[in-house]
């Protein structure tokens, strides 16, 4: 049985998943975010089992940073509460400069360019998306805040208190580089 998900682990799960499924349903199209991926250590098995994401950047000229936003605009045009909750988690900001034009104009994806690594804790309850973005090798966070999270608790624990040792390491690709040999 799934764990009960507050609001904002809804909106944020509502994201992540968004994200996957994007990246997992074009492979082809996104060949070299895969690439970056095996790059950093993290196999193909790894994007499915720790639903990693991509979110298209700006370059992209199908989505132009705005692919959450695109896919769900009509949602967010009927349920203005939920769109409230994104921008409010700030998985989704308003260009400000473009005031008047339909909302869904001045709405823009946060994690535009990144791939999207959600974080769980370890009732496997997410608690926040962190982003990679590929262009300017920077990390950013939604949800949560640096350096209060360790990611990969949630498939890591039991590991943990069996053998009784904890490697804690810099970035999630070094954990890569780790939970395949662990």
């Amino acid at each position: 049985m799934e764990p009960a998900l507050s609001q904002a682990q809804r909106v944020l799960s509502f994201a992540a998943n968004f994200y996957h499924e994007l990246l997992t349903r074009n492979v082809k199209r996104f060949k070299e975010i895969y690439e970056y991926a095996e790059k950093s250590k993290i196999i193909r098995g790894d994007v499915k089992n720790f639903r990693i994401g991509f979110c298209p950047s700006w370059e992209d000229t199908d989505y132009q940073g705005r692919a959450l936003v695109k896919h769900h605009c009509e949602e967010f045009r009927t349920y203005p509460a939920f769109l409230s909750k994104i921008v409010q988690m700030g998985l989704i900001k308003e260009d400000i400069t473009k005031a008047g034009q339909d909302i869904c104009d001045r709405l823009f994806d946060t994690l535009a360019g990144c791939i999207t690594f959600p974080v769980y804790d370890t009732e496997g309850k997410i608690q926040g998306v962190v982003g990679r973005n590929i262009l300017e090798s920077t990390w950013m966070s939604v949800g949560i805040e640096f350096p209060k999270w360790l990611y990969g608790i949630h498939k890591m624990q039991y590991d943990i208190q069996d053998k009784g040792c904890v490697i804690l390491v810099e970035t999630i690709f070094d954990f890569f580089s780790f939970y395949d040999i662990i």
